[in-house]
């Protein structure tokens, strides 16, 4: 029997945890000789970025990130051999400064830390409109992002959160914030609308085909986007909470 091939970081998708587990080993820099030509990663990623603010995700090309940098591709393909590959680590650089966490605050509970960290999080998304798609496109599994990650259930850990309870709270939370900016309307390509287009539209229904719609009218249509995302956090937190140890509950324990 035949011993299996060592696949090459070439071969392997983009983003995905066998990816990033090659690339944070090292393998891209392998048996390639150091070159003077100025070209460092961090001079990528912010030619990428201007690229993508702009004009778009979709103009981005190794040929027109080199031409931005000065150089040729080939410059390029000595730190990623290929757009996908420039692409997910643009977006493991992009959450750098996103998700970095807030100065230490010990006299903060662990519900006003993980709030204030979703606010914070989904602010610098929508302050930076062309680059949300950037993020979600795949896993977030880089560098900053596995801090994040780490510094983050750390900290619930350190609340009294059973491990998996921890794990799966930092998950829920994080796909809930990024969710909910793929949906702002300040975000995305939906119509422009006003909260007294949503009523006029509402209540001109038929109230015998959509009765509830028809006299909720009012209720469906004067939440701001900010107050749709705090009612979702608050429930979310609500459910999370419910799972914290009593003990916990009891001492309103903070981090150590």
């Amino acid at each position: 029997m035949t011993a299996p091939v060592k696949r090459q970081l070439g071969d392997l998708v983009p983003g995905s945890p066998l990816w990033w587990r090659a690339r944070l080993r090292g393998d891209h820099q392998r048996n390639r000789k150091p070159r003077a030509d100025g070209i460092t990663l961090d001079r990528i990623t912010a030619a990428t970025l201007a690229i993508i603010e702009r004009e778009s995700l979709e103009a981005v090309t190794m040929r027109r990130v080199a031409k931005a940098l000065g150089t040729g591709s080939a410059s390029l393909y000595r730190h990623v051999a290929s757009r996908a590959e420039l692409l997910a680590v643009v977006a493991d650089q992009l959450l750098g400064p996103i998700v970095a966490p807030v100065e230490p605050q010990p006299e903060l509970d662990w519900r006003t830390r993980t709030e204030r960290h979703a606010h914070e999080f989904r602010r610098a998304m929508l302050g930076k409109p062309a680059l949300i798609p950037l993020i979600t496109a795949g896993q977030l599994l880089g560098p900053n992002a596995l801090k994040a990650r780490d510094l983050a259930v750390g900290q619930l850990l350190a609340y009294g959160f059973p491990p998996q309870v921890a794990a799966r709270a930092y998950l829920a939370v994080g796909q809930y914030v990024i969710g909910s900016v793929q949906l702002d309307n300040r975000s995305t390509n939906r119509a422009p609308h006003t909260p007294q287009d949503l009523r006029a539209l509402f209540a001109e229904l038929d109230p015998e085909q959509y009765p509830t719609v028809h006299r909720l009218a009012d209720e469906l249509s004067e939440l701001h986007p900010d107050d749709e995302f705090q009612f979702g956090l608050d429930a979310l937190l609500d459910g999370i909470e419910a799972l914290l140890p009593p003990s916990s509950k009891a001492t309103n324990r903070r981090p150590n």
